[in-house]
Parts: C-alpha cells; sequence; structure tokens
C-alpha cells in the first residue's frame, strides 16, 4: 500500500509553524508496516489544494490529508475535497449535534461557524470525533482521510493509526 501525506495551511509554507503532524503520521505509518512514499505542503487556496490531490490520488492507494477542516474562512479542505471529487457538501444532524454539545459540554456558547465542520461531501463515510469536535472523513476514491491539525486530535485519532489504513491495496500498487 502506498500512503501519501497532504498537509494542509499556508502557514506550514511560511514557517510560522513546523509540520510536526505530518512527521508523527510517517512514524505511524512505519511503525505499522506502512510505507508513506510521499509528504506535500500545500497553502489554503482552493485550486492548488484540488492539483495536490490530484497529483496524490494518481500515485497513492491511501491519502492523509491534514489541515483546513476548521470553522475558519482558509478551512476549505472539505469544499476543494467535494469539487474534486464532483459532489456537494451536505450537512450531517449528527454531526452537527456533537459539535452543539462539545461547546455546551464547556458551558461555552457555539459560534454558528463552528457548523461549517459538519458539513461533508456527499458518499463520505463519517467516523466521529474522539476528541474535540471536527470529524474525519473517508471518501471512495482512496480512501482519502481528512484530519484536522491539531496535534491532540491526531494523537487520539486512534481509527486513523496505520493499522487502520492496512486494507488490500489497489491492483498495480507496489
Amino acid at each position: 500500500m502506498r500512503v501519501e501525506i497532504v498537509a494542509i495551511g499556508t502557514e506550514l509554507l511560511l514557517g510560522q509553524i513546523a509540520d510536526t503532524n505530518a512527521q508523527w503520521l510517517g512514524e505511524q505509518l512505519a511503525a505499522n508496516g506502512i510505507a508513506s512514499h510521499f509528504h506535500q505542503h500545500v497553502g489554503d487556496n482552493h485550486e492548488r489544494i484540488i492539483a495536490a490531490l490530484r497529483v496524490a490520488m494518481s500515485r497513492s492507494d491511501a491519502i492523509i490529508t491534514c489541515g483546513g477542516l476548521g470553522p475558519t474562512q482558509d478551512d476549505i479542505t472539505r469544499a476543494a475535497l467535494a469539487d474534486l471529487m464532483g459532489v456537494e457538501l451536505v450537512e450531517q444532524p449528527e454531526l452537527v449535534s456533537v459539535i452543539r454539545e462539545m461547546f455546551t459540554g464547556r458551558g461555552r456558547e457555539m459560534p454558528e461557524n463552528n457548523l461549517l465542520q459538519a458539513q461533508v461531501p456527499v458518499g463520505a463515510a463519517v467516523i466521529p470525533p474522539e476528541s474535540g469536535h471536527r470529524p474525519r472523513f473517508d471518501l471512495s476514491r482512496g480512501p482519502t482521510h481528512l484530519l484536522r491539525r491539531a496535534r491532540r486530535s491526531l494523537r487520539d485519532a486512534r481509527d486513523v493509526r496505520a493499522r487502520h489504513l492496512a486494507r488490500p491495496a489497489r491492483q498495480g500498487s507496489g
């Protein structure tokens, strides 16, 4: 199986933060016998995200993306992926509940922009969050795993560890 990590965020390209998430994911993949053949960084630009994912899809069996799933204006990964796949984004009511409950449980009022995180591409299999409130999802072309950038979320995402990716590779991979 060939796995590629695509880290999304202009702050990575500008050197404002180090990409320790891709490092950690690479370690987890290697520890489970899965090769990470490529790592890419791409800024918060819709067209460039699509181009990076097209390249990744052309050469990898699975793609893990980090970043761009939050509630802010520059969190555009989900929209870029939906456009790449030719599908719409739809709000998942169960995710709306998870997000609202997270804020309620912390005694905080939820800013409405957080509901953007409940939108997923049509056809995606939603993986409910184990910590925080940003869900991940798989799409059938890959599969493509989307993770948020926050370190705690990646460390707590037990089902995203490399063994979760250990599925039969598509024919012709090696």
